[in-house]
């Protein structure tokens, strides 16, 4: 008895089953930003209090967690069946696309412990896609993690000038601040910030970079990340 009583008290919240679904709330998060969201907000979203939410999610990061793996399991990961290095082109693009169509995806990535535990279900057919298409088996994790690495990280330092129509303060200070860089830097880096096609000028010059480094041959050291054994 006193062990049933302890489950309950760690565990969810029991009572009536919610009027409520995980899937409108992971909607409701992904509306708002997974990076930003409140339990308080996705309640008011999907109808109900904040402390219904925790009949299906112990805590915040609990949400998150589902959240991630929602994500994964709608923008799975398909091989375009291409050699290697165009497929590490369109590894890149994708994990671009997913930080664009998600919100504050690739700012929880990067708080978030253990992010990529949520995706560990399709690891082992995308090793072996991009095996099969001619990478080294040796250093296919961290070819897969330094592309996407630099694709998330580019994308999260551009999400930094992005302002919200009314976000009028917002616009003022990245205006002024480019502004400043411009005269410091002695050139005008509107063009790329404002780029139409910001992943062609910015993510696909780093991205080619690396691919003729390892299509040259260099290699990590041997007890570098990702190292498949």
């Amino acid at each position: 008895m006193v062990v049933d009583i302890m489950h309950m008290r760690l565990g969810r919240k029991t009572g009536p089953k919610p009027k409520f679904t995980a899937e409108q709330v992971i909607d409701a998060v992904l509306r708002i930003g997974l990076d930003k969201f409140t339990m308080s907000q996705v309640a008011r979203a999907v109808g109900v209090g904040a402390p219904s939410l925790y009949r299906l999610y112990n805590s915040r990061d609990d949400l998150v967690a589902a959240c991630l793996e929602e994500i994964a399991r709608r923008r799975p990961w398909v091989s375009p069946q291409v050699p290697w290095p165009d497929m590490l082109r369109e590894w890149s693009r994708y994990c671009w696309e997913l930080c664009e169509a998600f919100p504050g995806f690739a700012l929880t990535l990067y708080t978030y412990p253990f992010p990529q535990v949520n995706f560990m279900k399709s690891v082992p057919s995308i090793v072996e896609d991009f095996t099969a298409a001619g990478l080294s088996k040796d250093i296919v994790l961290f070819a897969l993690d330094f592309i996407g690495d630099t694709a998330i990280t580019i994308h999260l330092g551009v999400s930094a000038y992005r302002a919200g129509p009314d976000d009028h303060e917002r616009r003022d200070l990245i205006q002024r601040n480019l502004e400043i860089s411009n005269q410091q830097l002695d050139t005008d880096l509107s063009a790329l910030l404002y780029s139409p096609d910001i992943y062609r000028d910015l993510v696909e010059p780093k991205i080619e970079f690396i691919i003729a480094a390892l299509q040259a041959g260099i290699r990590p050291p041997a007890h570098g990340f990702g190292q498949l054994t």
